[in-house]
């Protein structure tokens, strides 16, 4: 890819959440991990560190957790 090359959208998820709000999430509104739970296809490192950071706030002990790309 270049300068001036074309970009095409070939398909567009109903979840709905953004690549920023996913950054959000996980620097600073943790109490929204849940909502990457609700997306299909999110990264099974992700759905860890929600987990994990959803265990801590119901008071369960839980490991930390980072998220990789993948």
């Amino acid at each position: 890819m270049g300068a001036g090359d074309e970009i095409r959208v070939v398909e567009r998820p109903a979840h709905e959440l953004t690549i920023r709000e996913v950054f959000r999430i996980y620097t600073r509104d943790h109490e929204e991990a849940e909502r990457l739970l609700t997306v299909p296809r999110m990264s099974e490192s992700w759905r860890r560190w929600a987990e994990k950071v959803l265990q801590k706030a119901t008071g369960r002990p839980a490991e930390a957790a980072e998220p990789g790309c993948r």
